[in-house]
Order: structure tokens, then sequence, then C-alpha cells
């Protein structure tokens, strides 16, 4: 599912900018070396890797995230991806898919201002 790419994709985008905007060239590479080795992240390894960049995020994230259903978005994402990965019926519905990425485009969006960047157009 392209979905379960975009969130891997839009993880990594938004630490390696913030990292490149906070940080030497060295760091910044190291920063994207280590996002790099994220796969099919589930809505706890979006807190995860956003405390490891500031404590005090986690807590405004983890609100964030587990209200209106964002958290159960992110991680049906990444449960139907493993179900389609590996042959079997996911029983998932476009409605739902678009549900889902709207959710997740959400969160994206929250991260984005939760490290001072501007938002990608």
């Amino acid at each position: 599912m392209l979905s379960s790419g975009f969130l891997e994709n839009a993880l990594r985008d938004v630490f390696s900018r913030y990292a490149r905007a906070c940080s030497n060239p060295e760091v910044a590479d190291f920063v994207d070396s280590r996002l790099s080795a994220i796969q099919n992240p589930k809505a706890s390894k979006f807190v995860e890797t956003a405390g490891a960049f500031n404590k005090v995020w986690v807590v405004d994230l983890e609100t964030f995230i587990s209200a209106e259903g964002r958290k159960e978005a992110i991680d049906a994402i990444i449960s139907n991806r493993h179900l389609i990965a590996h042959g079997k019926d996911a029983g998932i519905t476009l409605v739902s898919v678009k549900d889902y990425l709207a959710k997740s485009v959400q969160v994206i969006e929250h991260l984005e201002n939760t490290c001072g960047l501007e938002e990608v157009q």
C-alpha cells in the first residue's frame, strides 16, 4: 500500500529537515543515516522518534496522535500493508484508505509545526 511508503518517507523527511536546520552537516548526515533505518512506522515510532529529538514533544504528540482516530489510522495503514504484502485479504476499502491517509497527513503537518518547519505544499 502506497500509504505506508508515504508514512516512512514523511517521517524521515520531517526530522531530516529539522536536523539540517538545527545542526551542522555532519550531524545532519548522521541523523539521515539513522532515519533511513525506519520502516513501517506505527504511531508509537512517530512518538519515539520525536522524543529522540526533544523529550518535551512526546506528551504533545501522544495527545495529538491519540485524538480523532489518528493513531488507529497510522497503525491500520501499516497493519494492512503487512497483510497485503503477505498475500492476505486486508478487507480495506478506498473510503478507509482515504480517511487513514487524511489523518496521517494531519500528524505529519503537526510534526512539521512542532519542529518549526514550513509545511511542504
